[in-house]
């Protein structure tokens, strides 16, 4: 049998702690209460730890400098491959 969650009532947050918290979990789409949750469940590295690459999703900047920097990168050498 599993064990039921346990809850918690916290006091004297500080407000900058309790501004920053909310404006982390407004910014990822998710409540309060999850977001304290799963910083908590990191903090004590209880669980799976599984990379969130959230605040990556549609963040990517055309680079045209580095795209040619890159550019060799993407040729295959064909003398290699024989």
């Amino acid at each position: 049998m599993k064990a039921q969650p346990a809850q918690y009532t916290i006091r004297g947050i500080p407000a900058d702690v309790d501004r920053d918290l909310r404006k982390t979990a407004a910014e990822r789409g998710v409540s309060l209460n999850q977001l304290v949750v799963e910083k908590l469940t990191a903090a004590t590295g209880v669980g799976t730890r599984r990379a969130n690459y959230r605040a990556l999703v549609g963040s990517w900047v055309e680079d045209k400098e580095f795209d040619a920097t890159v550019a060799g990168f993407r040729e295959v050498d064909q003398e290699m491959w024989r």
